[in-house]
């Protein structure tokens, strides 16, 4: 209820949503095998598999995510719009949360490409972790292919060889159909 009274003579808008994960730093006192989980609302995207260790602190993972979602725009700005980066670990085949981070995507709406660093919270296994991150939230849902999103984010991004590549195998996939 509280929700949709906020909602009341806010202007509805669809939006975009492009995230980058750079890179994963943290400290940890064994090797672990780490995944990011990518939240919003009931969807969720899981980053590749990577490795950390006490001599192994900082990883590199370029991964992309993007999804629509809709935004609500009042007159002093956009409302509040909440997405979670959980960070954790396989032990035996099982996901075990170690760090959480709650981010608010309202204030990057129509801003560009928004790079900034985020600190995990309610860490277990890990210490001083944070994630790099871009955001890239324009308003209007996804029209060009996923590919032809993919690649202009990609082109943005510095030595993305690997990316650019994928984003132009999407974008021939697409135009194929």
């Amino acid at each position: 209820m509280a929700k949709f009274l906020s909602r009341l003579g806010a202007e509805k808008a669809q939006c975009g949503i492009f995230l980058c994960i750079h890179k994963i730093e943290a400290d940890v006192v064994q090797p672990f095998t780490m995944t990011i989980l990518f939240k919003r609302g009931p969807q969720q995207d899981e980053s590749n598999r990577f490795e950390l260790t006490p001599f192994n602190r900082e990883v590199e993972l370029d991964q992309t995510f993007q999804r629509d979602s809709t935004f609500y725009r009042e007159k002093n700005g956009w409302q509040k719009k909440e997405c979670t980066l959980q960070l954790g670990y396989y032990t035996l085949d099982k996901w075990v949360l170690t760090g959480n981070c709650e981010i608010n995507m309202g204030d990057m709406v129509s801003k560009g490409d928004v790079r900034r660093y985020f600190e995990f919270t309610g860490q277990t296994a890990t210490e001083n972790a944070r994630v790099e991150v871009t955001f890239n939230i324009s308003e209007g849902q996804l029209q060009e292919s996923a590919g032809a999103r993919a690649k202009t984010f990609a082109q943005k991004l510095p030595d993305n060889n690997k990316l650019m590549e994928i984003a132009e195998n999407a974008e021939n996939t697409v135009n194929k159909a």
